[in-house]
């Protein structure tokens, strides 16, 4: 089941990081760069829903998980389930009558807008407010759906439901205006389709129909310590990832501001490539109950990080130019977000590396530990960029987002490893990434400076990008034992096929 899980989660990442990121130029070309910047807001709001994603639903993800463990009684789940409804009826009012509430000032006050009228402005906000109001059903409905694995045709429906909300959001802006407004009314649609669908899926594999619409607190209360901890952490983690966006989107002008949220669009595709990791990994190791197991396990599950992630990212971050240019069809655009992109790409990749052990963390019902590295982590956050945007701009922010993931995947990565599986974690965790990076740094450096220079066009710098990103996730593969085992078995039964 760990492997369909996996391989269904990263087809399915995969589909969705390309179809949203196709139609990031288009969205450009349709609204301006200007209005790509209030979408670039649209996208720090939605951040902030990542606070339910890594507060409230890692609670309920687990514990529907450990239904298949005979831990928890199915009805007490669906009970808990209720709860989370109904407070999401009470969260929707709440987020929606809030952005509502603040949406002229911030549309006339934080926004520094120069072309797009205010009243414009303020109604993509307030349409803004509906989606991410919709948003919290979707977090708690996509939790349970996680929760009992049903990893495959969670994934399926991911596919499908990203084709509605950026291909018809495209065909809205061709065929009814290239508007902010309705831009942001089809992203209403979407929301609300997603909830939908997702909640069909719960109620499909839960006896929801039964349940009295009533809160559980009872039950609540028993799970209120590790839920209240994953929230505060998930509150600083949100500040900790989005504070860069915050002082820049009332600091720097709208079309400065549009830049980096492009280079952060295509920086985030690295945290796209975690999730289905994470995703698969957390309901297993809440699971299992061998300790020894475990470990080996996360062991595993990081080994297989590193193979997706450090070549992906070095090739976004050496070749952040030239993919840039291929991506967005702009010479201009290029250039104002390639060294933005490539320290937010470092950055990302670090943060990346951090998901496994609190993920580990986390099945084991702790959070305080994160709780309190994030703190002190935000706290040297706001500082640096108070420090580093007056004086550089927009890249003042990325480089105060690298410098606070270098300190906390060499601090927190070795005290929560440390915690949690002993010190040969820390000192596999270190050899392993360390090792991986430094391989893969001097291969793709290597083909970027002896490669690039002999090639010219758009399209023929992307495929060398893809060479050294082949070369890259060889070279780490080779590096890492239980990986290069693999693949030398994989290319054994190859040759003796070709003899054959």
């Amino acid at each position: 089941m760990i492997r369909n899980n996996l391989l269904a989660n990263y087809a399915a990442q995969a589909f969705v990081a390309v179809i949203a990121f196709a139609f990031v130029p288009v969205y450009v070309n349709l609204l301006g760069i200007e209005a790509y910047g209030v979408v670039g807001f649209f996208a720090l709001l939605l951040a902030g829903m990542a606070v339910l994603d890594g507060g409230f639903a890692p609670a309920l993800n687990r514990e529907v998980a450990r239904i298949a463990n005979n831990d928890r009684d199915i009805h007490a789940v669906v009970r808990l389930v209720r709860s989370f409804e109904v407070l999401s009826v009470a969260g929707f009012f709440l987020v929606f009558i809030a952005i509502f509430y603040f949406s002229s000032w911030l549309s006339s006050e934080w926004l520094n807008a120069d072309d797009i009228p205010v009243g414009v402005v303020r109604f993509s906000i307030i349409l803004m407010g509906g989606v991410i109001a919709l948003r919290i059903f979707e977090v708690v409905y996509k939790s349970v759906v996680l929760g009992l694995q049903r990893q495959v045709i969670f994934s399926l429906f991911s596919v499908v439901l990203a084709l509605v909300r950026h291909a018809g959001a495209a065909i809205v802006l061709v065929f009814y205006g290239a508007s902010l407004e309705a831009f942001f009314a089809w992203q209403i649609v979407a929301s609300f389709v997603s909830v939908i669908v997702y909640g069909l899926l719960v109620y499909k594999a839960l006896p929801m129909c039964g349940a009295a619409w009533v809160v559980d607190f009872s039950y609540l209360r028993s799970v209120g310590g590790f839920a209240g901890g994953t929230f505060v952490a998930a509150v600083l983690a949100f500040f900790l990832g989005q504070l860069d966006k915050i002082f820049l989107s009332r600091l720097i002008s709208l079309e400065e501001f549009s830049y980096y949220s492009i280079a952060a669009a295509l920086a985030s595709v690295i945290s796209l490539l975690v999730a289905p990791v994470s995703q698969a990994a957390y309901p297993y190791l809440v699971a299992t109950r061998d300790g020894a197991h475990k470990h080996f396990m996360y062991r595993r599950f990081f080994q297989l990080v590193l193979v997706v992630l450090i070549p992906f990212s070095l090739v976004l971050s050496v070749f952040s130019e030239e993919i840039l240019y291929a991506w967005a069809g702009s010479h201009s655009l290029a250039q104002e977000s390639w060294r933005v992109l490539s320290l937010l790409a470092l950055g990302n990749l670090l943060s990346g590396l951090m998901v496994l052990p609190f993920v580990m963390e986390y099945a084991e019902g702790r959070a305080g530990l994160v709780v309190k590295f994030n703190f002190f982590a935000l706290v040297f956050v706001f500082f640096a960029l108070l420090f580093l945007i007056p004086q550089l701009g927009a890249i003042g922010g990325a480089w105060a987002w690298f410098s606070l993931n270098v300190i906390y995947f060499f601090g927190m990565g070795w005290v929560v490893n440390n915690k949690v599986c002993g010190l040969n974690a820390v000192k596999w965790f270190f050899r392993d990434a360390c090792l991986s990076f430094a391989a893969a740094l001097v291969v793709i450096v290597s083909v970027r400076f002896y490669t690039l220079p002999l090639v010219s066009g758009r399209w023929l710098s992307v495929l060398v990008a893809l060479f050294a990103w082949v070369a890259g996730v060889l070279v780490v593969g080779s590096v890492l034992h239980s990986v290069r085992t693999y693949f030398l078995m994989g290319l054994r039964f190859i040759l003796v096929g070709f003899s054959r």
